[in-house]
């Protein structure tokens, strides 16, 4: 919405999830950009086919849903403007660490993806173990309180939600200390 606002770009966002998508209507609304920005429920392996070219496009935190970093890219180029920039959200481990986790990368080896799809790293907006760890709390007591009231309305459901609240806890511990996260902003190499 911030990029929008700033820079009158047109937004188009896809998430599977009905209330992250009203949430960003509200958030378009609030920054006066409902105009340019759309957004819609659907599944991004079906929409990225039909996703015509774009300056920007932004993968906020979905793990390999597409696949490894250099197959996503592959596929994400074939969208992607001339000078476009792609913008991920996510986490990689540290070399010196000797933590290993299946959906996180080391960072060398989340470097050689991105590189052998044609990309370089222009910028890693890294956080902190403290502001990953701050920005957990807020991000976790809505969505853990929502999982609690759903479990009571749907009682046949109950341990499905129970389960997701444990897998964002293990994720949250995850992401505070043992994965770095960051923000990537890629672009075409031109050799």
């Amino acid at each position: 919405m911030k990029v929008a606002h700033r820079n009158g770009s047109c937004c188009h966002g896809i998430d599977a999830m009905p209330a992250f998508i009203q949430y960003a209507e509200k958030k378009a609304v609030e920054f006066g950009v409902e105009k340019l920005c759309r957004f819609e429920v659907g599944d991004i392996r079906k929409a990225v086919n039909e996703m015509p070219a774009a300056d920007v496009v932004l993968l906020g935190a979905i793990g390999p849903v597409l696949g490894n970093y250099e197959s996503t890219l592959n596929l994400l180029q074939l969208h992607l403007k001339e000078n476009g920039l792609i913008i991920i959200d996510d986490a990689y481990i540290a070399e010196d660490s000797e933590f290993r986790h299946p959906l996180i990368l080391p960072y060398l080896e989340m470097k050689r993806q991105i590189e052998n799809a044609g990309f370089k790293i222009v910028e890693n907006l890294s956080l902190t173990e403290e502001e990953v760890a701050e920005s957990e709390v807020p991000l976790f007591e809505p969505l853990k309180k929502r999982c609690l009231e759903l479990a009571a309305q749907h009682p046949e459901k109950q341990a499905l939600f129970l389960d997701y609240i444990k897998q964002q806890e293990t994720e949250g511990d995850v992401n505070a200390h043992h994965a770095v996260c960051t923000t990537l902003v890629l672009k075409r190499r031109h050799e």
